[in-house]
């Protein structure tokens, strides 16, 4: 029979500082991972002839940084409340 064990702090619920830290955290990553991917395919797209196209994935890409940036601001807020 397995035994699992918990510790307590695995069951106190998040505060909701802590909840919104872990979103804007997870928006982040999810923007950054987006941004690289709009980068890959503007490579592609220039190889097959199609730089108008790449460029606007690389303007996304960009738009994609200034959206993390007001991310991180937010997530700066978050720490100095109060």
């Amino acid at each position: 029979m397995g035994h699992h064990h918990h510790h307590e702090e695995e069951h106190q619920e998040l505060s909701f500082d802590e909840k919104a830290h872990k979103l804007i955290e997870h928006w982040l990553k999810h923007n950054d991972d987006h941004a690289a991917e709009y980068r890959r395919w503007a490579s592609t797209f220039r190889q097959h002839d199609m730089g108008a196209a790449a460029d606007d994935l690389e303007a996304a890409a960009g738009l994609n940084a200034q959206i993390n940036a007001a991310l991180n601001h937010a997530k700066e807020q978050i720490h100095q409340k109060g």
